[in-house]
C-alpha cells in the first residue's frame, strides 16, 4: 500500500514536473513576448521621435521654400517694372523716329519749294528776249514796277519758307536729342535688367 502511494506520488510528481515544465515554457514564451513587446515599443518610440523630427524639418523647409518663392516673386516684379519701362521707352523712340522721318520728308519738300521759288525769282529777274523787245516799245517804268512787286512777293515767300525750314530743323534737332536721351535711358534699363 505504501508502495502504491509512492507510485501515485511519483506519478503525481512526474505530472507536476511536466506541468511545471509546460508552465516554464509558457513563462519563457511570455518573457520572450514581453521582451519583443518592449523592443517593438522602443522602436515605435524611436520612429515617433524621428517622425516628429522629420515633421519639424518638413515645416522648416516649407517655410524656407515660401520665403524663397516670395523673394523670387519680388525679384520678378523688380525685373518686370524696368522691362515695362523699357518697352514704353522703345515705343517712344519708335514714335520719335517716325516723327523725325516725317519731319525730314517735310523739310525736303519745303527745301524743294524754296528751290523752285528761287528759280522762279531768278527767271523773273532775268527777263526773256521778248520782254526786252517789248521794253523798247513800251515804257520801261511799267515793267520795272511789275517785276519789282512780283519779286518782293517771291522774296517774302522764300523768306517765310526759309524760316519754316529753320523751325523744322530746330524740331528735327529736338527730336534727335529726345531719341538719344530715350536710347540712353533704355540702355540703362537694359543694364539694370542684366544685373
Amino acid at each position: 500500500m505504501l508502495r502504491d502511494e509512492i507510485e501515485q506520488l511519483k506519478a503525481r510528481n512526474e505530472a507536476a514536473v511536466k506541468e511545471i515544465r509546460k508552465l516554464q515554457g509558457k513563462l519563457a514564451t511570455v518573457v520572450d513576448r514581453d521582451s519583443e513587446y518592449q523592443q517593438l515599443k522602443d522602436e515605435v518610440d524611436i520612429l515617433r521621435a524621428q517622425d516628429a523630427s522629420w515633421n519639424q524639418k518638413v515645416d522648416e523647409n516649407a517655410a524656407r521654400l515660401r520665403s524663397v518663392a516670395q523673394s523670387l516673386q519680388e525679384e520678378q516684379d523688380e525685373i518686370d517694372i524696368p522691362r515695362a519701362q523699357n518697352a514704353s521707352l522703345s515705343y517712344e523712340v519708335n514714335e520719335a523716329t517716325a516723327k523725325l522721318k516725317n519731319l525730314a520728308k517735310l523739310l525736303q519738300e519745303e527745301q524743294l519749294k524754296v528751290n523752285q521759288l528761287e528759280e522762279q525769282l531768278h527767271s523773273q529777274l532775268q527777263p526773256p528776249a521778248a520782254a526786252v523787245f517789248e521794253e523798247i516799245i513800251s515804257p520801261k517804268k511799267a515793267y520795272v514796277v511789275k517785276s519789282t512787286s512780283s519779286s518782293v512777293v517771291l522774296k517774302c515767300r522764300i523768306s517765310e519758307k526759309v524760316d519754316y525750314i529753320r523751325q523744322l530743323e530746330v524740331e528735327k534737332e529736338r527730336l534727335l536729342q529726345e531719341i538719344v536721351e530715350l536710347k540712353v535711358r533704355s540702355g540703362k534699363l537694359l543694364e539694370k535688367l542684366k544685373e
